[in-house]
């Protein structure tokens, strides 16, 4: 059953939204209709970001479009819009079209939604996330029903990773890394084991790219602790 409405602040309007838990999506009341979010998977997150990020040959740079992030971001976690008792398609077209002030509320919520820039829901659904630090080099965290355990990958697995994220770019043919495809590659080989219920779960990157992007987050920021952070570090 969905939960009661809660009163929120948002762009200095107050609105009203409810969580849906067998749905696992958010209903806002906005003052022109309403609107249902969800929270994007790990793996959209991440081509998103790839798509955004572009190559400047002269000056050997990479360079972020916002914008396009922004309106994807949108189009990925926005699935229902009723605006004056209309019910809008979800399409970059529409969502382009929109009135700038409802477009910036709208996207606000979204980043709201899965923690973006500091800020969340007052009274949101956040995956808990705790962990065992006990052994800094194997360390044990644990998301909902999951259990994840780390370990420091290897030497061979880190070129490898590199290797299979290495791409050219055209024209120049210049080389560059899929951030997507290495942070993957990364986690596959720095989860040890993953439980559900003391239940062993597959890893695999469909697995990894099916997962709430709030907790693949959590899980690649371990990895690069234990993987890039000194030892020195660890200890201090």
């Amino acid at each position: 059953m969905p939960q009661q409405f809660i009163d929120i602040e948002i762009s200095n309007q107050t609105l009203q939204y409810r969580y849906n838990p067998e749905a696992d999506q958010f209903e806002f009341r906005l003052p022109q209709g309403t609107a249902v979010f969800e929270v994007w998977d790990w793996g959209t997150k991440n081509a998103t970001l790839e798509e955004c990020m572009f190559y400047d040959q002269p000056s050997d740079q990479f360079s972020f479009d916002s914008i396009r992030f922004n309106e994807h971001l949108l189009l990925c976690t926005l699935r229902q819009l009723r605006i004056h008792g209309e019910n809008l398609p979800i399409d970059l077209s529409t969502l382009r079209d929109l009135n700038a002030s409802l477009g910036d509320l709208l996207l606000e919520i979204s980043q709201r939604l899965l923690g973006l820039n500091g800020t969340r829901l007052g009274n949101g659904y956040y995956p808990e996330i705790s962990r065992d630090m006990e052994n800094p080099d194997s360390p044990v965290i644990t998301a909902g029903d999951h259990t994840y355990t780390f370990r420091m990958w290897t030497w061979g697995e880190k070129n490898r990773a590199l290797s299979q994220a290495l791409a050219m770019d055209e024209p120049g043919n210049q080389a560059r890394v899929s951030t997507k495809i290495f942070h993957e590659r990364m986690l596959l080989s720095s989860l040890a084991k993953v439980t559900d219920e003391n239940a062993p779960v597959e890893i695999s990157t469909d697995f990894l790219e099916q997962l709430d992007a709030r907790i693949g987050d959590a899980l690649l920021e371990v990895a690069q602790e234990i993987n890039f952070v000194s030892d020195a570090e660890k200890k201090s």
